[in-house]
């Protein structure tokens, strides 16, 4: 019986392992037909991508040039290091490339983590770097077997920091890029544009890479090379900017910071310069100080340049003041409050007003005071134009108030005040103070209310008022040309590399405002009287063509008066615009007029060595 039994658990055990074993049989035949049958041509592509090393051929970036086509931005080629991607984190390697790149060892270590990947398995480390560099890597092969040296092409900017804040700089995508889509058809470790004519038209300047096939053996070495796609360059940008006048622009800045600074402003330390075609909005100048060169971002921007460029105590070097700053525009908005009053038939160009130092329309225990305390007597708006006559517009100012509507915010507006230009590289809107605005910005519900003193201090540039650069000027080339106001223009073409004109721009017509034939005669006449005998008259003394324009001194809290002057010229048939300001430079017809007659000079190729010494007078 024990007997019968042991053989039929030894007969089942047996049953048990030829089942088992067929099913295994089973399941590797199943397993030999699925990579066979079903994935067989999955791995023998695997298996041929596997023999063939494909490599990215980076397209040269197109240029970016001038009006009369400088270069303001190219490529030029450059020995650079690379280290493979798995070697990384070895200490020894940035150990012996200490004394020959003359960088810290830590640093390179730090800048090959955060450095762009330029091929599939190798990280861009150094640029530029000299023959004895090379030299000295190459010569000692077994020191750096984990380093290459290529030749390639990088950005470059020929004239430094000229046009920087125009041109913008360059730098790898980021993941957030990436993941946004913010730059359609780049991959991980491109090179796009991060700012200016760079950013916005990356597009068309990143062109198309190229590829090249090549065959390995097992250990990753080349055998041969199989196939060659030649990348497609980019496209070329030209700019409406005319170098010359740019770099006078930029001249200009930096003289008249040291003009004020000799006439004790010594915290006048940055301003910004804008240049327009008064009957295209063509931007011919735009210029920012203090600036930088965008050649430091080229292969990753080091970090502590980095924090120079966004310290405050530099003041900000990377920010646009022509388009990205706002300030109190000071008394160059006065002709805007005139145009409001005049045109809602609350005041007349025949009018006569009075001036004695002190304004007292809000009753004799809130005077306000004119900047010519003695008074400027009895006046009409042409005089109180050219001698910036604070009465007078205090009293415009309170008319607006009281007719209980928005008067001067809607003629502000109206020539594009709070809002975004449209120009190409972008700017801020400012801002238009109003009942809403206040009412949204203040938590305390005392100040949310509207006051008569908010539109009086705004019709002459202060309050809570705040302008660009750009819209001044904007403002003062529709005065010019007789209301047109025009979106400015910064790019005239884009260039193919076979020399196609494949996009072409044209001025573009925001608007076309109507401003009444005497309203026009009066303005015309104001601005050019405040060069030939008023707060401008010192700065443009002798000057041979005809300009006008408007001085300005603003008031910023807790710092020192604020420089303007924007005008055009020539006054009998306006070609350009100049706009001015410097920040914490003092005053308008002292130091901004003077600048905006150097970059004059050089509109109309006029030799004048240096600024001219402007007045002292206060608006």
């Amino acid at each position: 019986m024990r007997e019968k039994r042991r053989r039929e658990l030894f007969e089942k055990r047996i049953r048990f392992l030829i089942g088992a074993q067929i099913i295994i049989f089973l399941i590797l035949l199943l397993r030999l037909w699925f990579l066979q049958v079903v994935s067989g041509e999955s791995y023998r592509i695997q298996a041929e991508e596997n023999r063939l090393k494909i490599e990215k051929i980076e397209a040269l970036r197109g240029k970016i040039l001038d009006k009369n086509g400088k270069l303001l931005a190219t490529n030029r080629l450059s020995y650079a290091l690379f280290i493979e991607k798995k070697y990384l984190n070895r200490d020894e390697i940035y150990e012996r490339l200490e004394p020959v790149l003359k960088v810290k060892a830590e640093d390179l270590k730090e800048k090959a983590k955060k450095s762009r990947v330029i091929r599939e398995d190798e990280v861009f480390l150094a640029k530029d770097l000299s023959f004895e560099q090379v030299a000295m890597i190459q010569e000692e092969k077994e020191k750096y077997p984990h380093l290459n040296v290529s030749y390639m092409p990088i950005r470059y900017y020929p004239n430094g920091i000229s046009a920087a804040h125009v041109i913008g700089y360059v730098g790898e995508i980021s993941g957030e890029d990436i993941s946004e889509k913010k730059y359609p058809g780049a991959d991980r470790g491109d090179t796009v544009g991060k700012t200016g004519i760079e950013k916005a038209y990356d597009a068309f300047l990143r062109g198309i890479k190229g590829r090249l096939v090549m065959e390995v053996d097992a250990l990753g070495n080349v055998k041969r090379s199989l196939k060659r796609e030649d990348p497609v360059p980019g496209n070329d940008i030209v700019l409406t900017i005319d170098l010359k006048i740019q770099k006078a622009a930029e001249d200009a800045l930096g003289e008249a910071i040291k003009m004020a600074r000799r006439q004790k402003h010594s915290r006048a330390a940055a301003g910004a310069i804008v240049v327009l075609e008064v009957k295209t909005g063509e931007v011919l100048a735009l210029a920012s100080y203090p600036s930088f060169n965008p050649g430091v971002f080229v292969g990753g921007v080091d970090p502590r340049m980095w924090n120079e460029l966004n310290l405050k105590k530099n003041n900000y070097p990377l920010l646009n003041r022509a388009t990205s700053a706002a300030y109190p525009p000071g008394s160059t908005i006065k002709p805007l409050t005139l145009i409001s009053a005049v045109e809602n038939r609350l005041a007349s160009t025949r009018e006569t007003f009075s001036c004695y130092g002190k304004w007292t329309g809000f009753g004799e225990s809130w005077p306000k005071y004119c900047w010519k305390r003695s008074g400027h007597g009895r006046l009409r708006l042409t005089r109180a134009i050219y001698d910036s006559c604070d009465s007078v517009f205090y009293e415009l100012g309170l008319r607006l108030y009281r007719t209980k509507k928005e008067l001067l915010q809607e003629t502000a507006k109206k020539y594009g005040f709070g809002t975004h230009t449209g120009i190409a590289i972008g700017d801020i809107s400012g801002r238009v103070p109003d009942k809403q605005w206040k009412k949204n910005y203040f938590k305390k519900k005392e100040l949310q209310v509207w006051l008569p003193g908010d539109t009086v201090n705004m019709a002459i540039g202060q309050g809570d008022l705040l302008t660009t650069p750009l819209q001044m000027a904007r403002f003062y080339a529709a005065l010019a040309n007789g209301g047109k106001l025009f979106r400015p223009i910064l790019v005239n073409k884009v260039v193919s590399p076979t020399g196609k004109v494949i996009k072409q721009f044209k001025p573009e017509l925001e608007k076309e405002i109507h401003i009444s034939p005497g309203l026009k005669r009066t303005l015309l006449q104001g601005l050019r009287e405040v060069v030939t005998r008023g707060t401008a008259k010192i700065a443009f003394e002798g000057f041979p063509v005809k300009i006008s324009g408007k001085t300005g001194t603003s008031e910023v809290y807790g710092k020192d008066d604020y420089a303007w002057f924007v005008g055009f010229g020539p006054s009998d048939n306006p070609k350009y615009v100049v706009s001015v300001i410097i920040e914490e430079g003092g005053h308008g017809g002292a130091v901004a007029a003077p600048a905006a007659r150097y970059v004059f000079s050089h509109l109309f190729s006029i030799e004048e060595e240096k600024l001219v010494s402007g007045s002292d007078v206060s608006r």
